[in-house]
Parts: C-alpha cells; structure tokens; sequence
C-alpha cells in the first residue's frame, strides 16, 4: 500500500513538474530554456516524458547544435549541465534515430556510441538528413558507411563533379591526385602521403558529419546541374596511413599524374542533388578490407577443423570416395580468395555428406 502511495504521489509531482517545463517552452519558444530551468529544478526526467509526450524529441536533437552555443552566454559553471544535455541528445537521439531507420540503424550506432566512435554531434548531424525520400533505401546506405566507421580506417569523400560514371570508373581505375588545377597546386609538389591525398579528398570526418555531407556534397563542382552524381568513399587502414604506405599512391602511367589506388577506395555512394538524399551504394569489389585476413584465417581454421574430423572419420570408416571428394572441394576452396564466411564454406559442400561426416567422424 505505501509503495502504490509513493508510486500515486510521484506520478502526480511529475505532472506538475510537467506544466511548468511546458509553460517555460511556451514563453521561450525553445527548447533549450525548458530544458534548463528543468536542470535546475532536477526535473530532467520529467522533462523527457514531456518532449516525449508531445512529439518534440525531433526537435530537441535538430536544434541540439544551436542550443549547446546558448551554454557560452550562461554565467557560473555549465560544465556539468552540458554534460548532461549532450548524454540526453545521445541516448534519446539514438532511439528516435532507430524508430526512423530501424532496429539494425539503432544496433550500429549503440555499437558505435560504446564504442567512442560517436557522440551528439553525430546524432545531430544524421538526425538533420532529409528523410522526406525512401527511408528504408536510405537506411541501408547509412548502415554500410557505418560499418566502414567501426573500422580502424582514416576515411574521407572525393566529390565528383557531375562526371558521368565518376563512381564506377573511381572504382575501376582510382582517383587521379590532380591537385586544385585552379590555383596551380600539383599534388606531386608535396612530400607526404596525407597532404598530397587531400589536395582531392577531405577528410577527417566523424560519422555523423560524414554521412551528412555525403548526402548534402552533390552540388559541388557540378556545373552541369545533374540530379544524380556520385561520392567517392575512401577508406585506408589507419595503420598504412600512418606508415604511409608506397602502394597507396601509385603513379598513373597515362596521365602521368599520382593516382590514390583503387584498393583504398570502399565504394561510392549516388546522391539526390536536389533532395540532398541518399540514392543507392555501390561497394568497389576491390577494397582492401581490414576483415580480409581474419576471415582468411577463420576459413583456414574452419578447414583444419573438418579435415580433422575427416581423418578421424576415415580410420573409422575407411570410405576414401567419399573423403577424397571433401578433400578435393577443400583444396579448391584453399585456392579461393579465402573471404569466405563459414556458412558459405558449407554451403558449397554437399549437405548430406556434411551431415553423414560430421555425425560419424566426431
């Protein structure tokens, strides 16, 4: 009975608390101010089912940015206040954004967020994409750059202009280091891979900022005005970049210009000019992805373990038809590229002869 009292008595003092965070929105118009006098009412939690309640979650985290310069004009110390306003645009931010793109979105960034890899201004600027388009297309292009971004790369974006087929041929042949041929900067004048790589690349991007100007980035340099142009994504092991690596830039034997290596480039992505939305992903088959070896190592693994049992099994059963056909379907798949998942390893072997070997020879 005292525990429902309690309960009764809360619920009715939230209400209250409720009332006065609306009427501080009502006076203010912002959000911001609501949320302040709710800091230091300690209300914090009414103030989430309030924006919660009325539909204002959207808008809390799109004016996050502008709001977090109102903390510079505010007397005293706000350090711990603008911790728990950012905390509050992370965590609410990520659920909405997983109500908008869905639970695989939501994993990613809860994935990433532990991670350190995101924070609000990655909230803010991927909560402030247009989502007026194909939400669901758009989702799954922002869960492929997300999955570059828990990678270790140094990942940044060539805009193409408006080149017809810029992507495909990036993809195919890499990017030319032309320089800013506007001003006469050659690429080949520095000494370094980073600064010669970003005379046509720009990078340092946190998550957020990086899909947002992928989507946003279609108009520049696109002098021909066409609706749907292409985004390189480049992406580099951190550890290459750093040891600046002499196959990252190779020389273009026909231009005569440096080249960024199509190994290092993840894909493009096409977007809406005039949406300013995310269109489809291409990824470059070419990639040098940093999952590579350890899935090669997960295959080769995984064929240790069955040509085990395969031994085992032959002693028992001495069928050498039947063994030598396993060996043969696993030399080849040795020979293969070896980024192969286990499931697909199994799925080229017979499943009949799976089950019979692996029931007989454990």
């Amino acid at each position: 009975m005292e525990k429902e009292k309690k309960s009764f008595l809360k619920a009715r003092y939230m209400e209250i608390q409720k009332k006065r965070i609306g009427k501080a929105f009502e006076k203010s118009g912002n959000l911001f101010s609501a949320f302040h006098m709710a800091y230091n009412k300690n209300f914090i939690e009414s103030f989430i089912e309030y924006i919660e309640e009325n539909g204002l979650t959207e808008i809390f985290i799109k004016e996050s940015l502008d709001n977090l310069a109102n903390f510079s004009n505010m007397e005293g110390d706000t350090k711990k206040e603008k911790e728990v306003f950012a905390k509050l645009v992370e965590t609410k931010g990520i659920e909405y954004l997983q109500k908008i793109y869905g639970d695989e979105i939501g994993q990613k960034l809860q994935d990433l967020y532990k991670d350190n890899k995101i924070n609000f201004m990655d909230i803010y600027h991927i909560a402030n994409i247009n989502k007026k388009e194909n939400v669901i297309k758009q989702a799954s292009i922002i869960g492929k750059i997300l999955d570059l971004c828990k990678e270790d790369f140094v990942i940044g974006i060539h805009r193409t202009g408006g080149l017809e087929n810029g992507g495909r041929i990036i993809n195919e042949e890499g990017i030319n280091l032309t320089g800013h041929q506007d001003s006469g900067i050659d690429s080949k004048n520095y000494t370094d891979v980073k600064n010669k790589l970003s005379q046509n690349i720009s990078f340092n991007y946190k998550p957020g900022l990086l899909i947002r100007q992928i989507a946003t980035g279609g108009n520049y340099k696109n002098v021909t005005g066409k609706q749907y142009v292409d985004i390189s994504i480049v992406a580099i092991p951190s550890q290459e970049f750093a040891k600046e690596k002499q196959n990252i830039i190779i020389d273009n034997p026909v231009s005569n210009k440096l080249m960024l290596n199509t190994e290092f480039i993840a894909g493009y992505v096409t977007v809406d000019t005039k949406m300013s939305t995310l269109e489809s992903y291409v990824e470059n088959p070419k990639h040098k992805c940093l999952n590579k070896e350890d899935n090669s190592q997960k295959v080769s693994d995984e064929i240790k373990i069955w040509l085990q049992r395969l031994d085992k099994w032959e002693a028992q059963t001495r069928n050498l038809g039947i063994r030598n056909s396993l060996m043969s379907i696993f030399r080849n798949l040795s020979l293969k590229d070896k980024i192969k998942t286990n499931d697909e390893i199994t799925q080229e072997i017979p499943r009949n002869i799976i089950k019979r070997t692996y029931n007989e020879g454990r």
